[in-house]
């Protein structure tokens, strides 16, 4: 076998996985994902967002059966009477055929309030996948940023517990106390525990990030992207226009007009349908003929009162919720605009400041180990160190977050990694 023959399998999947946009299958049990890829994964793999659809498409064929666009069977119908006396017998058979028709008007307005049903049901849909792929982005953000805290707590700990052996040389020789000697011992089983927190933290988030993703648990998982801080220049919002734009907006807006409709179509329904029915007779072997008519109902007794009454509170209440829910989602949407305007002012020196500062952990290590710092002056920039690590992260979690669900609610990308 030449080498072309043994080269061919490995271009075909490159050919095959290498041009998939946004994730990749290195090899079995092993995938790689990008953060723009994560709705196209998704798609394909997420068993909620397929739940989303399923729940979605029944939805669909429920309100088919609600508003009753399922045209009506024909009725058949067959009846024999005979009568006799001592000098008189009479034989009568019929047959029947009817059918119901409802009124042009009703049937116009039930087919419109199912597209607005259907309208709804499509906004409703769309709101469920973005706040499904924001918790997504930010769990994607979540499981990055905690394996960097990971990994910059590691060397932490690596540079620690050299420098605790050094620390327990010194007390041999009599230039470190006792004191000093356990102060580092409690710092490196402090950042110890740290560690160990932060990983069972991080396994259980990428347990369930898996699982809603479609990975099973034994998958190694990849995460391509490295997520930095990247400032966002946000100017004022028209935030009424943004709101009009939120499929939450859209879903409840073309509810109402369901409602709005129904209540409409009760003050028409007094008289819904009409029944024409035609049929063959027959009395007696030598009388034949016919039967045809029609029959509706009477709104003398009942006029809908009752149920009239309750679509006007439906409508009402409806019309309270959708104005709760502008106030509501025009003030979160305020709210998270200035939280990243504060988010992005504040981690903007803070990520400087943060990048130089792993730049000087190893001069720090070196003049401990040259003994030009106390144990307690050493103990304490690490400690500085490590709570600027956590504070950093911490905030820039809550950043991406944020970012994340603002995307989810206006449908706009402000960032891009």
């Amino acid at each position: 076998m030449n080498k072309a023959s043994l080269l061919l399998p490995l271009y075909a999947c490159v050919l095959l996985f290498g041009s998939s946009p946004g994730f990749l299958y290195p090899m079995e049990h092993k995938v790689a994902l990008k953060f723009s890829g994560l709705r196209t994964w998704a798609e394909t793999n997420s068993p909620v967002y397929r739940l989303i659809e399923e729940r979605n498409r029944l939805r669909s064929a429920d309100a088919r059966i609600e508003f009753g666009l399922e045209a009506s069977n024909p009725k058949f119908s067959y009846s024999h009477e005979y009568v006799k006396n001592d000098s008189f017998s009479e034989r009568e058979q019929i047959l029947t055929i009817s059918k119901s028709f409802e009124m042009p008007w009703l049937y116009i307005k039930r087919r419109q309030g199912h597209r607005y049903m259907e309208n709804a049901l499509k906004f409703d849909k769309e709101s469920q996948i973005r706040q499904f792929m924001a918790r997504m982005k930010s769990g994607y953000a979540a499981l990055s940023l905690m394996k960097e805290q990971m990994n910059l707590l590691g060397q932490v700990k690596t540079h620690l517990g050299k420098m605790a052996s050094t620390a327990e040389s010194r007390r041999k020789n009599g230039f470190l106390t006792g004191y000093e000697k356990k102060l580092m011992d409690i710092a490196l089983l402090n950042l110890e525990g740290k560690i160990l927190t932060l990983t069972r933290q991080r396994r259980e988030l990428e347990n369930r990030w898996k699982m809603e993703m479609g990975l099973e648990p034994e998958t190694s998982l990849y995460l391509t992207d490295r997520l930095t801080f990247k400032p966002l220049k946000i100017k004022n919002i028209e935030t009424d226009r943004i709101l009009k734009q939120m499929p939450g907006f859209g879903r409840r807006e073309h509810e109402a007009r369901v409602l709005s409709l129904r209540l409409k179509m009760e003050k028409m329904s007094l008289i819904s349908e009409i029944t024409l029915f035609a049929g063959y007779k027959k009395v007696n072997p030598d009388l034949k003929g016919y039967a045809v008519g029609l029959s509706f109902d009477l709104p003398i007794l009942n006029r809908n009162r009752n149920v009239i009454k309750k679509r006007r509170l439906d409508l009402a209440i409806h019309k309270n919720r959708f104005s709760l829910f502008k106030k509501e989602n025009r003030l979160r949407l305020k709210e998270k605009v200035i939280a990243l305007k504060e988010y992005s002012a504040f981690l903007a020196p803070m990520s400087t400041h943060f990048n130089s500062l792993q730049n000087q952990l190893e001069p720090v290590v070196s003049a401990y180990g040259e003994g030009l710092l106390s144990t307690n002056d050493f103990v304490n920039i690490l400690q500085t160190y490590i709570g600027a690590v956590e504070q950093y992260h911490d905030h820039l979690l809550t950043y991406f977050s944020t970012i994340d669900h603002v995307e989810a609610m206006t449908g706009t990308r402000l960032i891009t990694f």
